[in-house]
């Protein structure tokens, strides 16, 4: 009996050793498959935090990664671009990443990495592709046409900017978050800084901010369209949401001066530089809105310094500086009059 429990033991470890080697050799074969090394990125989700490094390593073949199906890098562009013509988009895409570990020197490795991102962006594989096309950029500048490449990244962005999370049952609209699109964007403008559609980057990059209530980061993204860009069809809507946001920051700070006199300066050199924009009315009531504060904060002032400072001499001049800043406040005549009061007064100690 015993000898019989110690050979179903043995049986029994044998098996459970047999299913770990099977599990791992599948493994391997799917890492294979899919091009995985120890020396790879993060995969889609991780491809976001892969751009925060400075440059991407350079690519090699890993232990578990798919070997080139042909001997030399020309035969092998030519298997993968045959492999593509035939519809098998997945192999295809294979055999691109398999020459560009293999053989990252040769004169067809740009076109392999570039047609390697271009099929992941097919599969819909966004954050992966726009990666992809990071490494190219990164590693092979002059040899494949920039310009398009940056195409293909600027679409991405757009396409994760506007794209919505998957819903339950399709019963209720996903939910966007552009967010997601900002470390690509940040990376399309400091890619190419004066790229034709970088002022519509930038754009974007200062709508998410201040879709998030970051105004602040939205305003440097905006003042960047108007310093390096501005002849850009971009720069008028930069101004006038550069100028909203300063105004917002007021609408924060009610008793900030200083920020209201910012918006205000932001809105009148709107009005001066765009007078017939699709953004001029919004802004004149925005501007009449802030001068309105800006009255209320001067003509509380001269109030303080007349009933709680209990100070005439300082009262009388803040009176007048309000005056001339804003001789058709509503608050005016009591100026005036408090004016003449306190000189009365004064003469009258005198």
């Amino acid at each position: 009996m015993r000898k019989k429990n110690r050979r179903q033991n043995e049986r029994s470890e044998s098996t459970g050793r047999l299913l770990r080697v099977m599990l791992l050799c599948g493994l391997a074969l799917w890492c294979g498959r899919h091009g995985l090394g120890f020396d790879d990125r993060a995969d889609s989700m991780g491809a976001l935090e892969a751009d925060k490094a400075p440059e991407r390593a350079r690519k090699t073949l890993g232990w578990f990664s798919r070997q080139p199906a042909m001997a030399n890098p020309v035969e092998q562009l030519a298997y993968a671009r045959q492999l593509e013509r035939d519809g098998r988009v997945g192999a295809a895409e294979d055999e691109c990443l398999a020459l560009a570990r293999k053989w990252p020197d040769a004169a067809q490795a740009p076109d392999a990495q570039f047609a390697y991102a271009r099929l992941l962006e097919s599969r819909r594989k966004y954050a992966k592709a726009f990666e992809e096309y990071q490494y190219l950029i990164e590693h092979y500048a002059g040899r494949f046409p920039y310009g398009e490449a940056l195409d293909r990244q600027f679409r991405i962005a757009r396409v994760i900017m506007d794209e919505r999370s998957m819903t339950f049952w399709g019963l209720f609209p996903g939910v966007r978050s552009p967010e997601a699109a900002l470390p690509l964007l940040e990376k399309i403008v400091e890619n190419a800084p004066r790229w034709e559609r970088t002022p519509e980057a930038w754009l974007h990059i200062g709508m998410i901010r201040e879709e998030l209530g970051d105004h602040a980061d939205a305003i440097r993204a905006y003042e960047q369209i108007q310093l390096r860009h501005s002849k850009s069809p971009y720069a008028p809507s930069a101004a006038f949401r550069r100028a909203c946001c300063l105004g917002r920051e007021s609408d924060a700070n009610p008793r900030d001066e200083y920020r209201c006199r910012h918006a205000l300066s932001a809105l009148a050199a709107f009005l001066a530089d765009y007078p017939e924009n699709e953004n001029t009315a919004e802004s004149r009531r925005r501007l009449n809105d802030l001068r309105a504060r800006l009255d209320g904060q001067y003509y509380s002032r001269a109030v303080f310094y007349d009933q709680i400072a209990r100070r005439p001499e300082a009262a009388v001049i803040a009176y007048t500086d309000f005056l001339k800043k804003f001789p058709r406040s509503r608050h005016a005549e009591q100026a005036r009059a408090r004016i003449e009061a306190l000189k009365a007064s004064t003469a009258d100690e005198d």
